[in-house]
């Protein structure tokens, strides 16, 4: 059985929620002094915000600035939709989400933070209209929860997960430019056979990081070798959950190959830990016989020894990013109507600390 440690880092509503072991709409509310709570509950929250030392950026007060006359209410909320993965278990929406918190603190703004699950139901702060704007993680919702929040200036935040369409705007990684840069490391460390994880095929942010990777890779004369490990259970709810099976399946094949892929790329960080755990069952040893680049910079990767190169998407650039769209938009509400905007960031490597010289910048 595989498993791997899964922390938090830099994170301030969601450690609260997951030492009050609470979801972090509650958490959210019992912060905001909003109903709906009972006295037990917010007792937990309070007292798992006081063994933190976690205070909630101060909230706004008095009247509304002159220089941002269409925020009224002073507070956005940030949304998961159709999606389970909240930020206690996805690291990276962790962090875009605490960028969230963080650049809304400094502009005097509060934020909700809740899940829309499959029934549809929203917040009440968003279903009385008692938020200036949204900021989106997830897939897009059935059209009748879709119309309730197009009232709403509304930025999504990271990778488009399918091909169905959505609305207002979008802050992502540059995914082609993540497999992109996997590639030319690979390359550049002499590398003449790669492979590349497919992990998930309906993630649009996964398919172009395969594209970027692959188109990388041929480009330079290399060899590229895709190996799909994606979830072939049609009745999965969540595709992107690991089917072990198919994991060990393909780094076995990825021993067999002829001539052996010599370099992996794992495009989600947190798939490393049992891909290096595949690989060592079948007396392949990481970082010797085969160079893995994995993907977001997530601290727990420092724990696997060798320590592999990664991929930072940079999710805090995306949720600062988020947030100063949402507020053009605010600032500028005809320009709603206008064509969406879509606002790539840019990856950057990050190499593990054994590989730098001293002084060195990643």
């Amino acid at each position: 059985m595989y498993g791997w440690p899964l922390y938090i880092y830099g994170m301030s509503i969601v450690q609260v929620a997951k030492l009050a072991g609470l979801s972090h709409a509650t958490v959210s509310r019992v912060i905001n002094d909003r109903p709906g709570v009972s006295d037990s509950a917010a007792e937990r929250v309070r007292a798992a915000m006081k063994k933190l030392g976690y205070s909630p950026p101060a909230k706004r007060r008095g009247p509304v600035p002159k220089d941002r006359p269409n925020v009224r209410s002073g507070s956005v909320a940030v949304l998961f939709l159709g999606t389970d993965r909240t930020p206690m278990r996805a690291p990276v929406a962790a962090l875009a989400v605490d960028a969230v918190e963080s650049a809304l603190a400094e502009l005097g703004l509060n934020m909700t933070l809740a899940k829309v699950g499959d029934d549809g139901r929203l917040p009440p702060a968003v279903s009385k209209g008692e938020v200036d704007g949204l900021i989106l993680h997830g897939f897009p919702p059935d059209e009748t929860v879709a119309d309730k929040l197009r009232e709403f200036p509304s930025v999504w935040m990271m990778s488009r997960r399918t091909e169905s369409g959505d609305w207002g705007d979008r802050v992502a990684p540059d995914n082609e430019a993540v497999g992109r840069m996997a590639a030319e490391h690979l390359i550049g460390s002499g590398h003449e056979t790669l492979a590349f994880l497919r992990i998930e095929e309906s993630h649009r942010g996964f398919m172009d990081r395969e594209h970027g990777f692959v188109a990388a890779v041929k480009e330079a004369g290399a060899r590229c070798v895709v190996l799909d490990a994606a979830c072939q259970n049609p009745d999965d709810a969540h595709p992107s959950e690991v089917d072990r099976a198919a994991l060990e399946g393909v780094i076995e094949e990825l021993d067999t190959k002829s001539p052996r892929p010599t370099a992996l790329f794992v495009p989600r960080g947190r798939w490393t830990f049992m891909v290096y755990e595949a690989m060592r069952e079948i007396g392949l040893e990481p970082g010797r016989d085969v160079e893995v680049v994995a993907c977001d910079n997530d601290p727990i990767l420092r724990a696997l020894s060798p320590a592999p190169a990664a991929i930072d998407i940079q999710p805090d650039l995306i949720g600062a990013e988020a947030v100063r769209q949402l507020l053009r938009r605010l600032e500028e509400p005809d320009s709603r109507s206008m064509s969406r905007a879509v606002l790539w960031i840019q990856p950057r490597l990050v190499l593990p600390e054994s590989t730098l010289s001293p002084g060195s910048a990643v």
